[in-house]
């Protein structure tokens, strides 16, 4: 019986591999502090960015939420109007048939 492959034991997938000599150990460890440095930092950054559009977001979600509310009560009236017409043309095609 056959079984898939293992997860990142086939080609084509990332493989965790350790460095092959050890220099390359202490250069993967600094890399890795570095560049999760430069993440913090710009984690930091877009925080207030993000913050000082909150409230724009919040009002443009107002105007949109007034627009669709505004369309909300001739739009039932139309369905509600339609409705009707279709259940009296079910009727007419209904008795045209017999």
């Amino acid at each position: 019986m056959l079984f898939p492959p293992m997860l990142g034991t086939h080609p084509g997938t990332v493989q965790l591999s350790l460095p092959t000599v050890l220099f390359q150990a202490s250069d993967t460890e600094l890399n890795a502090a570095l560049n999760g440095a430069l993440i913090q930092l710009a984690r930091l950054e877009n925080v207030s960015l993000i913050r000082s559009g909150i409230p724009e977001i919040q009002s443009m979600n107002a105007e949109v939420l007034s627009l669709i509310q505004s369309h909300a009560e001739p739009a039932a009236f139309l369905i509600q109007s339609h409705a009707t017409f279709q259940m009296s043309w079910n009727q007419v095609v209904l008795v045209a048939m017999m």
